[in-house]
């Protein structure tokens, strides 16, 4: 694959570069007028670029919509787009690499983005749950070169087949409810959450030995969505998972409000306790212990736990 950079391809890349740079510099040293400045190097001549690029990238752009940002504890940048796959951005190495179906990932559709404890990258998308293998994060790409003769069809052929080697990818056959996913979750106990079109699932591997299906379906009640005709049509999606400080989980539904299950028990929270809106896109608990939801055609609600009240806005 070769290495050409347009003039708008630069500028691209460069202002890549300078909000990767800030990211990883949060919470350590602040970044001046001068960080940039200061530097010798073109930051866009620097990177390499792999994997099935799409067309966007020719006009200078990562995908025409990326929809999910991710930093992993490695310090790679994770951008989830909208039909291109996922983008893995390397600031120590300067690299690019993209995943697509092609690659071995699962979807087309990134939704969301987490990391478990053992450094396996999770992503919620339009053709199930795909995990990839952290211990093979950098393979078969090392120091900014591959093993394979990019350049030519052969070699690309082979490097793809590598480095689908590094995904599992989890769908209907294996317990989702659908492979329509739209959120996900790692709890405090390293359980994978996700949210589909076909209700909440969670994921157990240690059905996976015996051959059971590796996620285990997570009963939500479908919404009667008579009474939101222009909401999503899908009356068992799962749009959000969260989890609270004391460890229960929280689901944001198309059409029945919100779900609180503290491991026992399944609780309801609606438009009938006070809930601005039924159709909970987002939920926060934030440092007081208050719960926020964000509504598609209510609003916002915060709820405080201690009085059973809320306050929209």
């Amino acid at each position: 694959m070769k290495e050409h950079y347009t003039h708008k391809q630069r500028f691209s890349l460069l202002l890549l570069f300078v909000f990767v740079t800030f990211c990883s510099r949060q919470g350590k040293t602040p970044l001046t007028k001068n960080s940039i400045s200061e530097s010798n190097t073109n930051p866009a001549e620097q990177i390499k670029i792999y994997g099935s690029v799409p067309d966007p990238f020719l006009d200078g752009q990562i995908s025409q919509y990326v929809r999910r940002i991710f930093q992993d504890k490695n310090g790679n940048l994770w951008l989830g787009t909208n039909g291109d796959g996922v983008c893995r951005y390397d600031p120590a190495k300067g690299g690019l690499t993209y995943f697509t179906t092609t690659e071995g990932f699962g979807g087309h559709a990134v939704r969301g983005i987490v990391e478990d404890a053992s450094g396996n990258i999770w992503f919620a998308t339009d053709g199930g749950v795909c995990r990839y293998d952290g211990s093979r994060a950098n393979y078969p790409c090392n120091n900014n070169s591959c093993k394979h003769n990019m350049q030519t069809e052969k070699g690309y052929n082979e490097h793809s087949k590598e480095l689908a080697k590094s995904f599992i990818n989890y769908t209907m056959k294996d317990g989702l409810g659908s492979d329509q996913v739209w959120s996900i979750l790692i709890d405090r106990d390293g359980h994978v959450w996700c949210g589909t079109e076909g209700g909440a699932a969670r994921f157990d591997e240690k059905n996976l030995p015996t051959g059971q299906a590796g996620f285990t379906s997570f009963p939500i009640p479908a919404a009667d969505l008579k009474d939101y005709p222009n909401a999503y049509p899908a009356p068992k999606l799962i749009n959000c998972i969260v989890q609270d400080n004391t460890g229960n989980i929280w689901f944001g539904s198309n059409g029945n409000g919100a779900y609180r299950y503290d491991g026992t028990t399944l609780t309801n929270i609606s438009e009938k306790d006070g809930l601005c809106n039924n159709v909970v896109q987002c939920i926060l608990e934030d440092r007081n212990g208050n719960f926020w939801f964000g509504s598609r055609f209510g609003g916002l609600s915060r709820y405080d736990p201690s009085t059973g009240g809320f306050t929209n806005f």
